[in-house]
């Protein structure tokens, strides 16, 4: 999905796997960190507190990172979205794998839990990653608009690890699973306007003329519809 959202100058397959490693890598270092942290602090808030700041400043960096490296390959006003996406998945495989290895028989609610881990990982990143794009196409006004990514996925992934760190046996109650949900869906709809805006913006600078549109199937069977109508 993150792919198909690059419709008019499509990233190579190398760079985007460089961005998952550098995330794998990313997250790794910053595991330590939290860790070595755990070690010494003993209140919940303070810890989902590092963990925000530490993984999205991480996030945000390696994206900087990228745009530096990869040159002109990174000048899209949905690069930032597409490789910040890509170095938040990486960063949750790592955290999966790590999370996984230390199970000595996996839960029956393993599956889901990793799945909303790389989905909220994957949101994030986008998020954090939009405003860089914005810098490297020559967007005004990118840095106001990189503090509020910055701070709404912060705040994300803060309310995200209060929650599971207050999980009795990595089990969420009702009012806490609603609670995750909202901050979910939040995430989802808010990093979706950031598609949306940086598709507009890629088709300007790219392909006007384009016909490659992000609403595919079944929008486009919705939209036919009522045109028939």
């Amino acid at each position: 999905l993150v792919y198909r959202y690059d419709l008019y100058d499509r990233e190579p397959w190398y760079a985007l796997v460089l961005a998952a490693v550098l995330g794998a890598l990313g997250m790794r270092l910053v595991g330590a960190i939290e860790l070595e942290s755990m070690a010494h602090i003993e209140s919940r808030t303070v810890l989902a507190a590092l963990a925000a700041v530490h993984e999205e400043l991480a996030r945000l960096v390696l994206v900087f990172l990228l745009a530096f490296v990869l040159g002109t390959h990174f000048n899209d006003p949905m690069d930032g979205i597409v490789y910040g996406s890509t170095v938040g998945l990486g960063m949750a495989l790592e955290e999966s794998y790590y999370t996984i290895s230390l199970l000595p028989e996996p839960p029956a609610y393993l599956l889901p839990v990793e799945l909303v881990r790389l989905l909220g990982h994957l949101i994030m990143g986008g998020i954090v990653g939009f405003a860089v794009g914005l810098r490297r196409a020559g967007i005004s006004r990118w840095k106001h608009k990189l503090f509020v990514c910055a701070l709404t996925a912060t705040l994300m992934h803060f309310l995200w690890d209060v929650l599971a760190l207050s999980a009795d046996d990595g089990v969420l109650s009702g009012a806490q699973t609603f609670a995750a949900i909202s901050v979910i869906l939040f995430g989802m709809i808010f990093y979706g306007s950031l598609v949306v805006a940086g598709s507009k913006l890629s088709k300007t600078m790219f392909a006007p003329s384009s016909q490659a549109s992000l609403w595919g199937w079944p929008f486009t069977v919705l939209f036919e519809k009522r045109k028939q109508s």
